[in-house]
């Protein structure tokens, strides 16, 4: 009897022995050996981590002497549930219907944990939210980009979508240096989600985007917008595009296209070709204005003078089994160097080319021309300038064609460039022998208050001699006195101008060239003796009588100057 209780006793005691070596060790492992899972779990359940929003980067542009913002945020409030913290769903739901007058019964019934309930509440009607104190409701900081000067400029500045990525222009191309990077804030809560005021409390503050001021002349670049709309619909044209630079540094004052977008109501776009700044990312074959190019290789090189004729009788010239012939001019047994420009003569340009092979167009003509085009002006380069897109350009191996490409070249055809790509190497022509890169960023203003301006910048120096520079503008000031830019001499009676004019034939898809439809160029500058602006305008496939540089391209050009002189306060100088 003593024995069989002893031995109850004795199981009994094991029992709770064992079980208190159970417990312990259960408390061993959860304690120490999971002392880390739990501590994580913990630290999650009773803490909330907020990213902190940063602001994108304004963009500005001049105006006599101010700035003036052209792409800048708007402060809006993100609206939000949280499921899990609405404790009164009715409460909550009645009180977003009197300030919202939305029903959101089913969003928080379907959802689960967070959910954006509105992504644009502004701070009046934030505060009313507010007000109501319910809990599981929030309001976080949010950005809206806009662009107060609606359609200006905006091909140079491009947009912000919906996922707050920059697209095109200027906010494609600095996207990561303008929307900065988030902050982060992580607060201790209770049980219930509620914060805690702690000092444990940890925020990390978010690095809002840089500025950007960009060269862009306010009021040159709403002429320029206007003269291009009212020009390209009178015409019926296709589209216009105009470029403005200071010859002397690469800035660029104006840079336009038309038909153009409202970059606040990108998503009505169909043709998503508007978005495209066409003056630094468009190919295109230039024509006569080339000629300008040719001219000054001849000059440079030695093999042609600026004194020197030539017979130009029949008016044309056999190049290979091709015929090459003028358009609109008389035949002429004495043709001058200034002849060749003044009335954009294409059996002239041919004679240059010749004049590098000693009279023929042979492989030692095609590789003097490719020098001088290809490396000495940079006319296959692209620019840099700080818009996506832009191409390269390319120029025929002489070594690997006959004469009739390279006589094509001479006066512009057969070879594609770009707008800004002419506009820089013709600065070069114009200004004394020195290529600038083109540029759009004035500077940067950091968040931090450091400015990082932009320096100009030479891409090749010394491409023509002082005595090339002057022989040319020379040259092209005829263009305006007695040639085809005649509408710009009486135009702008108080000031000298020079230019060139160009009307080229639009290539096709099958490799040959559209019937009856041009691209009509005048790229010029004033004053002539010492150029403060220089232009470019294109004008695509006008419906207006004559050829399309004179009759379509150069009288914008001159409207655009004769306002531009008496706004930049050039003196008269004839």
């Amino acid at each position: 009897m003593i024995a069989a209780r002893f031995t109850r006793i004795s199981i009994l005691a094991i029992a709770f022995v064992a079980m208190a070596a159970l417990v312990l060790g259960r408390l061993v492992y959860l304690q120490i050996i999971q002392h880390d899972y739990f501590s994580v779990l913990a630290a999650q359940t009773h803490s909330r981590k907020f990213e902190i929003e940063p602001q994108r980067g304004q963009i500005y542009i001049h105006d006599r002497g101010e700035l003036v913002p052209i792409a800048m945020n708007r402060n809006l409030n993100l609206l939000y549930a949280d499921t899990r913290y609405i404790y009164d769903t009715e409460a909550a739901v009645d009180g977003l219907k009197q300030v919202l007058g939305e029903d959101y019964s089913d969003k928080l019934a379907t959802a689960d944990g967070y959910v954006v309930l509105e992504d644009e509440i502004d701070y009046n009607t934030a505060q009313e939210i507010l007000s109501l104190e319910v809990s599981g409701i929030g309001l976080s900081d949010q950005y809206r980009r806009v662009y107060p000067e609606g359609s200006l400029a905006a091909q140079v500045l491009g947009f912000v979508n919906h996922d707050g990525q920059g697209q095109y222009g200027i906010e494609g191309e600095f996207d990561e240096l303008l929307k900065g990077s988030p902050g982060m804030y992580d607060i201790e809560t209770d049980a219930n989600g509620v914060p805690i005021a702690t000092s444990d409390n940890i925020q990390l503050e978010p690095t809002h985007g840089d500025d950007i001021v960009l060269t862009i002349d306010r009021n040159i670049q709403a002429k320029v917008e206007s003269v291009l709309e009212s020009s390209v619909d009178d015409m019926d044209a296709r589209s216009g595009h105009a470029v403005i630079m200071d010859p002397n540094s690469g800035r660029i004052l104006a840079m336009a296209n038309y038909p153009t977008y409202d970059p606040n109501n990108y998503t009505e776009v169909d043709d998503y070709h508007r978005f495209i700044n066409v003056t630094s990312s468009d190919l295109f074959e230039p024509g006569s204005g080339f000629k300008v190019f040719t001219m000054a290789a001849g000059l440079e090189a030695g093999v042609v003078d600026k004194d020197e004729t030539f017979d130009d009788s029949s008016g044309l010239v056999r190049v290979a089994d091709a015929v090459i012939r003028n358009v609109g001019i008389p035949h002429s047994s004495s043709r001058s160097m200034t002849d060749i420009i003044t009335n954009s003569v294409n059996t002239g340009a041919v004679y240059v080319l010749e004049k590098f092979g000693g009279g023929e167009i042979n492989v030692e003509a095609r590789r003097g021309l490719y020098n001088y085009f290809a490396n000495r002006f940079r006319l296959t380069e692209a620019t840099g300038i700080e818009q996506p897109a832009e191409p390269n350009m390319s120029m025929v191996d002489p070594d690997s064609v006959g004469p009739v490409n390279y006589a094509n070249i001479a006066f512009g055809q057969g070879i594609a460039t770009t707008m800004v790509r002419m506009v820089a190497s013709m600065a070069g022509i114009i200004n004394g022998g020195d290529i600038y890169k083109p540029y759009l960023v004035d500077y940067r203003l950091g968040n931090n208050g450091e400015v990082a301006a932009t320096e100009p910048e030479m891409m090749a120096e010394n491409i023509v001699s002082q005595e090339t520079s002057e022989t040319i503008k020379e040259m092209m000031a005829t263009v305006v006195t007695d040639g085809g830019g005649y509408t710009i001499n009486w135009a702008l009676p108080n000031h000298t101008v020079a230019g060139k004019t160009g009307t080229a034939e639009i290539p096709s898809a099958d490799g040959g060239y559209l019937s009856g439809q041009y691209i009509g160029s005048f790229i010029g500058f004033a004053p002539v003796e010492e150029p403060k602006y220089l232009m470019m305008v294109r004008v695509d496939d006008p419906r207006t009588p004559g050829y399309a540089g004179s009759a379509a391209a150069a009288p914008i050009f001159a409207e655009i100057m004769e306002w531009l002189v008496r706004y930049g306060g050039v003196e008269r100088d004839r």
